[in-house]
């Protein structure tokens, strides 16, 4: 009898073990929730298929986490169901909008409890409990978000009545241009591809004629509107090791989404202008070149620094090679993704805007696109956590001094000041906080700066000491 028992017993202690990861990693969730004899079927097959369910949360958290910009302020959950997302979004979020998928359009109260004790408890973004449905944003503003994410909610509305192909058009009617629409849902719902729905969304404008236009043989050819493509499509993937099959997606709202012929017309012709100047001002600017001597080089450049200097710029690139053995910063390893131009450091520096603290962005010496560069950092240590984890090598995002400035400014003013920055674990992750130490060393090796005093917290002697005067 010990014997039959065994198998059952081992089983248990899985499921145990799986449903204790499934509460460890995040609030709990309403799809795992007992539910009545009246639970919809889908919300059956999600309960029974935990792996589809834990599988979909860690794409969700991914996606989330490294698809939102950093330049991203507002964002909104179409079809709200726990508090993930307060999880899931980057700290630089300020605040988060919600929606339901409820019928009646307000927030259940076990949502607004979890939603609460998330923001409490990351003391990140601003959360804004807004009743609307999912389909119906109604106490959004047009053009009004950053970002729009929809984690596994689509099948939710389906059930509740909600239209989900209205969400899909609600969230493209409060983005911005330019703004991002993440989402992990069902890849097919009434028959139809959720990811096509959203790749084949369009905008009509419709032409106004005057009375003159007008034709005297009632034609109304002329008047069928024009439809544009709402979104591109940035990248998208299916979730594998599932029951239900998912997907994954990243669209862009077009930057012309809404224009007529003719205002699209308009803003191609300013943009070959734009062309044409920078075009005339650098052949210019390299007239004016050939008259001068040659630009020094960099070593030209260190003769001219005092002794002080150059000891300070030696010890801070032999510590640094200490604490990170055969370091390399490549600045030259990222490409323009409308052109794929191999950007140099030199052009993505002149393509930031100056005092812009917000734009994260560069724009491309070729095409003018403009995009946020990225710059990588590879060390031989085994411990050297990477973008890909340990050994791997680390991507930033290549921020102007502007930007450093204002994500410094915001590190100041919290607790431990300046003193966090100093400490080795503070830089030693993948996150936004790591970036920001990269992009210090990087313009102080840029500018010939010393960065000596940034790797203080690794050494217990005093890095810098004043020196006395001559």
């Amino acid at each position: 009898m010990m014997v039959g028992k065994t198998p059952i017993v081992a089983v248990a202690a899985m499921l145990l073990a799986v449903v204790s990861v499934s509460h460890a990693f995040t609030t709990v969730s309403p799809l795992v929730k007992i539910q009545s004899p009246s639970t919809p079927a889908s919300t059956k097959l999600y309960m029974a298929d935990m792996v589809t369910n834990l599988r979909c949360e860690w794409i969700s958290a991914a996606l989330c986490t490294n698809q939102t910009p950093r330049s991203a302020d507002v964002c909104l959950v179409l079809g709200c169901q726990d508090g993930r997302p307060v999880t899931f979004i980057p700290r630089t979020i300020e605040t988060l909008i919600t929606s339901t998928v409820e019928a009646d359009g307000e927030l259940p109260v076990a949502v607004r409890r979890q939603l609460k004790q998330q923001e409490k408890t990351r003391n990140a973004s601003v959360v804004s409990m807004v009743d609307q449905r999912a389909d119906d944003l109604k106490e959004t503003k047009d053009q009004s978000v950053d970002v729009v994410i929809s984690l596994q909610s689509a099948a939710k509305m389906k059930e509740n009545g909600l239209s989900w192909k209205k969400s899909v058009q609600e969230a493209a009617r409060v983005l911005k241009p330019g703004g991002r629409f993440l989402f992990v849902e069902q890849s097919t719902l009434d028959g139809e591809s959720y990811l096509e729905y959203v790749g084949n969304l369009g905008t009509a404008i419709v032409k106004k004629k005057s009375d003159q236009e007008t034709s005297d043989d009632g034609d109304d050819d002329q008047d069928m509107p024009e439809v544009y493509p709402t979104f591109e499509c940035m990248g998208y993937d299916d979730v594998d090791l599932v029951l239900v099959p998912h997907v994954a997606s990243v669209f862009v709202k077009s930057e012309d989404a809404g224009l007529t012929e003719a205002d699209r017309a308009k803003k191609e012709s300013k943009v070959e202008e734009d062309r044409l100047a920078e075009l005339s001002i650098s052949a210019f600017e390299r007239g004016m070149k050939k008259r001068r001597r040659k630009k020094k080089t960099l070593k030209d450049a260190t003769e001219n620094l005092s002794d002080r200097i150059k000891k300070q710029l030696v010890l801070g690139e032999s510590l640094l090679e200490f604490l990170y053995p055969d370091i390399f910063i490549d600045t030259f390893c990222d490409a323009c993704p409308m052109c794929s131009n191999i950007m140099k450091e030199e052009d993505i520096v002149s393509g930031w805007q100056q005092c812009d603290f917000q734009d994260f962005t560069t724009a491309c010496p070729q095409c003018s696109h403009r995009f946020v560069p990225q710059f990588k950092v590879s060390c031989s240590s085994a411990a050297f956590e990477g973008s890909q984890g340990p050994g791997t090598p680390l991507y930033c995002e290549f921020l102007s001094p502007w930007v450093l400035r204002k994500e410094l400014g915001h590190i100041i003013r919290g607790t431990n000041s300046i003193e966090q920055i100093l400490d080795p674990a503070w830089r030693s992750g993948t996150d936004i906080r790591a970036t920001i130490w990269w992009n210090l060393i990087t313009m102080f090796k840029r500018y010939q700066l010393p960065f000596s005093f940034l790797l203080q917290g690794s050494f217990r002697n005093r890095l810098i000491n004043p020196v006395p005067q001559d």
